[in-house]
């Protein structure tokens, strides 16, 4: 019976045969990245060579360089295998004693150590047409092995694209969770700012009825405001206009007086020392007069809130404004 070299699944023995007995990893996924050993020698190979990632051990078993105790192979003299203990006897039998290490690198002459034989990688190492009962017998458990190791094979790819597809969707809700708490920790910022507010417009509504009230008398005040002005004016008070429109927070029209309130007596009024002058039909300066020469409020205003002018007043006359005291 002919053997192929190839499976169906593109898999041949020699992928089997050569994998590590530790992970399982072929010898294609071993080298699948090559790194370059730049320059560092090991007295076997020539300088631009790749780095030997897969180890034969003396006891006849393939491991990958990181299973070995420190992740690489010793330091060695020379022109010398390098010794280390065998990682499968070690966890199968306790057994850490240091044992000669092999490079394997491929199949082809000068990509492995010459004390390994060329026929260990022939893949079967003897024809196995023979038709004696031993043969046939050596023929079947071979083609078994290769044929349970094929479909281990395909499993455990299988196995690894879903355990990477989990941890990619493990990652993506990890980020949708991280997004979510803070999420939840905005929503809680924005409840007690809202609590604070709720408090504050609790204050406010317990004082909308006094806020309502005095609203209510702005109109009333803002009259008797302006009316009250009219009458400081007539006295000779320079009095500034205030706008009490009211547009926005941002852009207001109401607009306060800065300057003091300045008053007027009028030049004519004056004497030449500079006091006031009596007013007409008052030889002594008492009748209808306070002190100081102003008119008294019984005669210059009326029960209405009026005001009356003093006699001999000219509205016309020119005036000196001054602080009023």
């Amino acid at each position: 019976m002919a053997i192929k070299e190839q499976s169906a699944s593109g898999l041949s023995p020699y992928e089997i045969i050569f994998s590590c007995s530790v992970c399982q990893a072929t010898i294609s996924e071993i080298y699948s990245e090559s790194e370059s050993a730049r320059g560092i020698r090991d007295g076997r190979s020539p300088d631009d060579r790749v780095v030997t990632k897969l180890w034969l051990t003396e006891c006849a078993h393939l491991t990958c360089v990181e299973h070995l105790e420190g992740g690489g192979v010793p330091f060695h003299p020379a022109g010398e295998q390098p010794r280390a203990s065998c990682p499968l006897c070690a966890t199968e039998k306790d057994d850490k004693q240091l044992k000669r290490l092999y490079a394997i690198r491929g199949r082809c002459k000068g990509e492995y150590d010459e004390p390994i034989p060329a026929a260990w990688f022939d893949t079967p190492p003897v024809t196995l047409g023979g038709s004696g009962p031993g043969m046939e017998a050596l023929q079947f458990q071979y083609l078994q092995l290769i044929r349970y190791g094929t479909e281990m094979f395909l499993k455990q790819q299988q196995d690894k694209k879903l355990l990477k597809d989990g941890q990619e969707n493990l990652d993506a809700f990890q980020r949708s969770h991280d997004a979510m708490e803070n999420r939840i920790n905005d929503l809680k910022a924005d409840i007690i700012k809202l609590r604070e507010k709720e408090a504050e417009l609790k204050r406010l509504k317990e004082k909308e009825p006094a806020i309502r009230h005095y609203l209510g008398v702005v109109s009333d005040l803002a009259k008797e405001n302006d009316l009250l002005k009219e009458q400081l004016t007539i006295l000779g008070y320079a009095v500034p206009k205030t706008n009490y429109a009211y547009v926005n927070d941002k852009n207001p029209v109401h607009t306060m007086p800065t300057e003091e309130a300045t008053h007027s007596i009028r030049t004519e009024d004056m004497g030449t020392s500079g006091s006031p002058r009596r007013p007409e039909g008052d030889p002594n300066g008492n009748e209808n007069q306070t002190r100081g020469g102003y008119p008294k409020s019984s005669s210059s205003f009326t029960m209405a809130g009026s005001v009356n002018p003093p006699r001999g007043i000219d509205p016309k006359a020119t005036q000196v404004d001054f602080k009023a005291p």
